[in-house]
Formats: structure tokens, C-alpha cells, sequence
């Protein structure tokens, strides 16, 4: 009975109690949101579509992925001009149905490009190879660098990663900087090349074959194969290449191409290209203390007439060039003829420079002005040839020399002069 009473008790203290869940009425303000991030949110990436307009190229940093088959009739597929770039084939294909081999699947354009990563899929072309001769075509390369002024080069990009692809049926393989061991190639195959294999800076677990050049050229090869069709061995070690980098060369890049490179600024400089203008200077130097090494490579102009200088040093102090080739279309035939190409060249054209120093130039070809001088340090010059066919012998004295006796000379003369072509300080001197 007592226990009866305290439940009851108990029950009519609830009734009477207000309810502590009492809070009105609480509907949904709207559908659940989402509770998981997008795959975009997650690894931004910008997509490649099987429809994309080609060339595609990359020019902003960031990672891109194909989701379809690529193929072009001709040139280039997919080109990248910056980098930091990561490239994902997913497991497509870029192909080529051009009838000669030409472009490349993936195109790395720049010399001071770095950090690019690419990675499976597969590059195909139409190349066939019969008895150790190539035909068909296709893509030219694969996978190319190219370096400002053109070419692979010493300069091409670094800290270039290709991995996981399969390339087949194309003019060369893989074309990277060889001398840089941070370009990687590794799990990847190449087969069927006209050209070389499979170049890079360390390639591992990866393989070349039926080849028409070297099968894999690298400072650094682990888990590697290849085979060639050409006599030689298919493997060999990358050749030392001296690069021109901020990380392991302090000199100044001269970029090559068509239009007069300035120099403004003192210090060591270097040319990583050729330099063909088609009228005026190839290179103007406008700042003292200025060292220049044309790494040999070639200024050259392809003016109708004389015009400009290969090298022009107005006015200028405390400057030496070495190194390279500077080069003009006149020809020896009983006399010189006039142009195309360069007016001079190494010249100034208002202010006498000083402290000058020449070596280990070649100049041939300028066009026969009179009305030109072109000045050097007799003391400092040599060995600068001159059409190849001589050098001057050193004296302490400054010399001028007409530019029509610094083009090509007839065979029958060992030297790039001829008498009276030489004043020093002293007067006319002579062969």
C-alpha cells in the first residue's frame, strides 16, 4: 500500500510539473546540405576534354587531367609554357595521324620552366620500322623540351617527372635536358622510334627498343633495357653538358631568338641560343664591366644590305667576349660582295670602347663598306679567326680593320688582312 502511494504521488507530481521538453514546434528550414567535399574541392584540378580545341596549352600552374583520347591531324597536342604543372593522361591516349612526323605529344616550351610532372597514359604515332628503316608518321617526338633560341640544348627545363607512359611509333621518344639529373623518366616504355629513345636526366625501371639512335642516354640509369636497330651500344651515359642555371652558374642568360638582345647591366653573361636578326644589332651592349660568353653559339643577320652590328660595344669599358661565332652572307669571288647581313662585326658605332678583350672569336662573311671600321684590342685577340682562315698575332696597340678584309679572304691568303688593312696608333701597318 505504501508503495502504491509513492508511484502515485510521484505520477501526479509529472502531470502537474511544466514539461522541460516543451520547446514549440521545430520544422526542417530546408533539405539536408551536403555533408562531404567535392573531388574538386578535395584536388582542384582543371579538366582536358576529348573535344578540346589542340594545340591545348597550359599556361597558368596547376593540375589537369584528360578525360578522353586526344588526336591531331599535324603539330603539337598539348603544350606547356609554365611551370608547376601537373599533367594526368588517365589512361588515354594523344595520338597523331599526320602524314609526316611533325609536333610532339606534349610540348615543353621554355628553358626556365621547372617542377612538371606528367604521367599515365599513352602517345602514339604511325612510324613503322622495317629492316632498320623508318617510315610512316606521326608525332616527331614524344615528349620534347625545347629551350629558348630552339633546341634541346644545355638550358632545356628541369625537375621534369614522366612517368607510368607507354610511347610507340614515333620520331624520338623522350627529349629532355640529359645534363639535369632532375629530369626523371621512370615506368615508362618506348618502342618503335626513328630517333633516340629515351633521354633525360636519371631514367629507372624503363625501356626503349627498336630504336633508330640511342636507346636510353642519362647520368644515371637503374632497371633499364633497350635495344637499337643502328650500330653502337643502346645504353650510354649522358654526355657533361654545362649548364647554365641560377643553381649552379651565376652568369646572366643572353636569351637567342630573332631580335637584338641588350645588355644593360654589368656582370658575367652567357648566349643560350642563336641569334638571327634580320636587320641591325644582335647584340647591343650598353653597360661597362660587362663579360660576355657566346657559349658558342652564332650571331648571325639576314639583311638584304649591311646593316648593324654583330656586337656593338659604343662607348663601352672593361668588356670581354668570347667564345662563338658571328656571321654574315658575304662571299669572296675576285672581290666581296655586299651583304646580306651585318654592317661589322664587333664595332662602335660613335665612342671609341676600351679595355676591350676578344678571344676565341670567329667572324666570316661581312659585307665590303669601307665607310665601316670595326675596333679590337690587337694585344687581346687571339685566337680570333677571322673567316676561319687565320688569327691575329698580338700587340700592345688598339687596330682597326676595313670590314670588306674581314670577310672570307680568296684560299690562296692564310690571314684576314690584306696590306694596308690594319692602323694602329703608329700609322698603317702591314701583312
Amino acid at each position: 500500500m505504501k508503495s502504491y502511494f509513492v508511484f502515485s504521488s510521484l505520477l501526479t507530481s509529472l502531470a502537474l510539473a511544466p514539461s522541460a521538453l516543451q520547446q514549440g514546434p521545430l520544422p526542417p528550414t530546408g533539405p539536408p546540405g551536403p555533408t562531404m567535399k567535392t573531388l574538386q574541392q578535395m584536388e582542384p584540378r582543371t579538366l582536358i576534354p576529348p573535344n578540346a580545341t589542340l594545340p591545348f596549352t597550359i599556361s597558368t600552374a596547376g593540375s589537369y587531367y584528360v578525360t578522353g583520347s586526344l588526336s591531331v591531324g599535324g603539330g603539337h597536342a598539348i603544350i606547356i609554357t609554365t611551370s608547376n604543372v601537373t599533367l594526368n593522361l588517365s589512361g588515354f591516349t594523344i595520338s597523331s595521324t599526320a602524314a609526316a612526323r611533325t609536333g610532339s605529344g606534349i610540348l615543353i616550351s621554355g628553358d626556365s620552366l621547372t617542377n612538371i610532372s606528367i604521367s599515365n597514359g599513352n602517345i602514339r604515332g604511325t612510324t613503322t620500322n622495317s629492316g632498320a628503316t623508318y617510315s610512316g608518321g606521326g608525332f616527331d617526338s614524344g615528349i620534347s623540351a625545347s629551350a629558348t633560341g630552339g633546341g634541346e640544348g644545355p638550358l632545356g627545363p628541369s625537375g621534369v617527372r614522366v612517368s607510368d607512359l607507354s610511347i610507340a611509333g614515333i620520331g624520338n621518344g623522350i627529349l629532355l635536358n640529359s645534363a639535369t639529373p632532375s629530369n626523371v623518366v621512370n615506368r615508362t616504355t618506348v618502342s618503335v622510334a626513328a630517333g633516340p629513345g629515351i633521354r633525360a636526366g636519371v631514367v629507372s625501371d624503363s625501356s626503349a627498343s627498336n630504336t633508330g639512335g640511342v636507346a636510353i642516354e642519362a647520368q644515371a640509369t637503374s632497371a633499364v633495357a633497350g635495344t637499337r636497330t643502328t650500330p653502337g651500344s643502346p645504353i650510354l651515359p649522358a654526355p657533361a653538358i654545362p649548364l647554365v642555371r641560377s643553381d649552379v652558374d651565376p652568369r646572366i642568360a643572353v636569351p637567342g631568338g630573332s631580335s637584338t638582345a641588350t645588355i644593360s647591366a654589368p656582370g658575367s653573361h652567357v648566349l643560350t641560343g642563336n641569334i638571327m636578326v634580320a636587320s641591325g644589332d644582335g647584340i647591343k651592349i650598353t653597360a661597362d664591366d660587362v663579360s660576355l660568353d657566346l657559349n658558342g653559339f652564332t650571331i648571325a643577320s639576314t639583311a638584304a644590305i649591311g646593316s648593324g652590328n654583330g656586337i656593338n660595344i659604343d662607348g663601352r669599358s672593361r668588356v670581354s667576349i668570347s667564345n662563338g661565332h658571328i656571321r654574315s652572307g658575304a662571299t669572296y669571288s675576285g672581290s666581296f660582295s655586299n651583304g646580306p647581313g651585318f654592317d661589322s662585326g664587333i664595332n662602335w658605332p660613335t665612342f671609341q670602347p676600351s679595355s676591350a678583350r676578344v678571344t676565341g672569336v670567329i667572324v666570316t662573311g661581312l659585307p665590303a663598306l669601307a665607310s665601316t671600321w670595326a675596333w679590337m684590342p690587337r694585344a687581346w685577340s687571339k685566337p680570333v679567326a677571322f673567316g676561319s682562315r687565320g688569327a691575329w698575332e698580338s700587340a700592345p696597340a688598339w687596330f682597326r680593320i676595313v670590314p670588306s678584309r674581314w670577310a672570307d679572304p680568296p684560299p690562296s691568303r692564310q690571314c684576314a688582312w690584306q696590306t694596308r688593312s690594319v692602323q694602329g696608333p703608329m700609322g698603317w701597318a702591314t701583312e
